[in-house]
């Protein structure tokens, strides 16, 4: 099993409507990795404690087009490193049982 993490901050912005959440990527998400463990409920229960209370599920669209949980969403209170204000931090950690990356090497493109 390989798991990858991607940070979010969490902000509420004010529309004529209401409260609309925004979402931006802290950096890029990180390289698909192997945990501590094979066990489900232990690394969730980990990743629970290191990033705060879980939110959601990840899922993605099956062939059938019905949703297939594949992560969670955990959701905490970060302090910035560069004074006392915080902001909302999600963490979308999505597991693998392998990871296959893909390059494109040379890509050309050829009008007719």
């Amino acid at each position: 099993m390989l798991i990858q993490e991607a940070y979010t901050k969490v902000e509420e912005v004010e529309r004529h409507w209401g409260l609309d959440r925004q979402s931006y990527p802290l950096g890029e998400p990180t390289e698909p990795y192997e945990p501590f463990t094979d066990d489900v409920g232990t690394l969730f229960r980990a990743l629970q404690r290191e990033h705060g209370r879980c939110v959601s599920k990840v899922y993605h669209d099956g062939a059938d087009g019905q949703p297939i949980p594949i992560g969670w969403v955990f959701q905490k209170r970060q302090q910035y490193s560069d004074c006392a204000d915080t902001y909302l931090q999600e963490v979308w950690v999505t597991l693998y049982d392998s990871f296959e990356r893909r390059t494109v090497v040379n890509c050309e493109y050829h009008t007719l």
